[in-house]
C-alpha cells in the first residue's frame, strides 16, 4: 500500500519522485497483489477522488502498477486494445484523459468529493458515449451492453455490488439528460432516484469537454426504422433498465415468504377441515401450552402440560381446563427464599418470607 500512497502525494501535490525511489516503485510493485484486494481497491477510488485523478492514473500506468489492477482500463488509457478498432482507438483513450481533467476541475470547485459510482461511470463512459447518445437508435438493449461492459472493470477492482449498480444506473440516465437532436423530446422523471445527482454531475464533465472541443462530442449509432431513447420509452416514462436490479432480489425475497406464508395457511386450512389442531395455530382464546421439560429434577413439575390426544380430536376441554386451573392457582400463594449460611433461622430455607 507504500506504493499507492507514493503514487498519492506525488499527484497531488504535483512532485517528481526520485530516481531511486522511483526504481524502487517499479521494482516491487507486484507486492500490490500480496495485499486485500478490497483495501486495493479503497485506495484506488480514493486516489482519484482527491483532485488528482488524471495524474494519479498517468503515474500509475507509467509504472505499469494499473496493468496489475485493471488490465482492460490500462489498455484503454494507453489506446492499445485489440478489441476496439484501430480507428476508434485514440479517440475513446483522448475521451478518457480529458473526462478525467474535468473531474479533478469538478472536485475542487464542489465541496464534496465524487462517489465511487461517479468515478467508475466517468473511467468506463469513454466506450459508451456513442451508444449512449440519446439519437442512437441502432442498440436494441443497451441496458445489456452497458452491463457486459461494465462486468470485467467491476470483477477487476472489485466494487461493491451496490457501487456497480449505481455505476450502471448512471451510464443509462446519460440518455435522457444529454442534449438530443430530437425537436419533441420527452424524458422521464428521475429526479429523486440514488444516482440522479451523480448522473447530473457526469453530463456536466461531458458537456464541458465536448463544449471545449467538439471533437470530442458523441457520434449517434442512427439506422432507419429504429427508435431513439425518448422514442422507446414506455407510457408511463419508467424507463425498465434503469430499475435496480437489488430491489428485483430483495422483490424475489419477499415474494419467497409470502408463498411461505400462503403455503402455511393451507395446511392450516386443511388441518382444522379435518378436525386436528393444527402445529402453527394455537386454540382461539387460549395461550399456548408451554414446552414440558426433558430428563433430570426439573422434569417433575407441579404441574403437568396436558398430552395431545393421539387421535385426531385434538385436545379435551377437560385436560384443558384442569391445566389451567393448576396454572392459575399455585399451590403457595408467596415465593421461598432459598438463602443459605448467614441466612439462617427465620430467613431459612424453609419459611416464607
Amino acid at each position: 500500500m507504500r506504493i499507492l500512497r507514493a503514487i498519492k502525494f506525488a499527484a497531488r501535490c504535483n512532485l517528481t519522485i526520485e530516481t531511486e525511489t522511483y526504481q524502487r516503485l517499479l521494482d516491487h510493485r507486484r507486492e500490490i497483489e500480496k495485499c486485500p484486494p478490497a483495501r486495493v481497491s479503497e485506495e484506488f477510488f480514493r486516489l482519484l477522488r482527491s483532485g488528482a485523478a488524471k495524474r494519479s492514473l498517468d503515474l500509475l500506468v507509467e509504472t505499469e502498477i494499473l496493468d496489475l489492477m485493471a488490465p482492460d482500463l490500462a489498455r484503454g488509457l494507453r489506446g492499445q486494445n485489440p478489441e476496439v478498432p484501430a480507428e476508434d482507438a485514440p479517440l475513446r483513450s483522448e475521451r478518457l484523459w480529458r473526462y478525467l481533467g474535468a473531474l479533478d476541475r469538478s472536485t475542487e470547485r464542489r465541496p464534496t468529493a465524487p462517489s465511487n459510482s461517479l468515478i467508475l461511470a466517468t473511467l468506463l463512459l469513454p466506450p459508451l458515449r456513442d451508444v449512449l447518445d440519446p439519437d442512437t437508435n441502432s442498440v436494441r438493449d443497451v441496458g445489456t451492453l452497458v452491463t457486459s461492459t461494465l462486468q470485467p472493470s467491476v470483477e477487476q477492482l472489485k466494487v461493491s455490488r451496490r457501487d456497480a449498480e449505481l455505476t450502471r444506473q448512471i451510464l443509462l440516465a446519460l440518455r435522457y439528460i444529454l442534449p438530443s437532436k430530437a425537436p419533441r423530446r420527452r424524458r422521464p422523471r428521475l429526479a429523486g432516484r440514488d444516482f440522479f445527482d451523480d448522473a447530473l454531475r457526469l453530463a456536466e464533465l461531458v458537456s464541458e469537454v465536448e463544449g471545449a472541443d467538439p471533437s470530442m462530442m458523441g457520434r449517434p449509432l442512427v439506422v432507419e426504422g429504429g427508435l431513439s431513447a425518448e422514442e422507446a420509452l414506455p407510457a408511463d416514462d419508467s424507463p425498465p433498465e434503469l430499475e435496480s436490479t437489488l430491489d428485483d432480489r430483495r422483490g424475489r425475497g419477499r415474494d419467497r415468504q409470502d408463498r411461505g406464508e400462503r403455503d402455511r395457511g393451507e395446511r392450516d386450512r386443511a388441518a382444522r377441515e379435518r378436525g386436528s389442531v393444527p402445529a402453527s395455530a394455537p386454540a382461539q382464546g387460549v395461550a399456548p401450552a408451554p414446552r414440558a421439560p426433558q430428563g433430570g429434577a426439573r422434569a417433575q413439575t407441579p404441574h403437568a402440560r396436558p398430552t395431545r390426544s393421539t387421535s385426531q380430536e385434538g385436545v379435551s376441554l377437560g385436560e384443558m381446563e384442569r391445566w389451567l386451573a393448576g396454572v392459575l392457582r399455585p399451590e403457595s400463594a408467596r415465593p421461598t427464599f432459598l438463602g443459605t449460611g448467614a441466612f439462617g433461622g427465620p430467613w431459612g430455607a424453609s419459611d416464607a418470607y
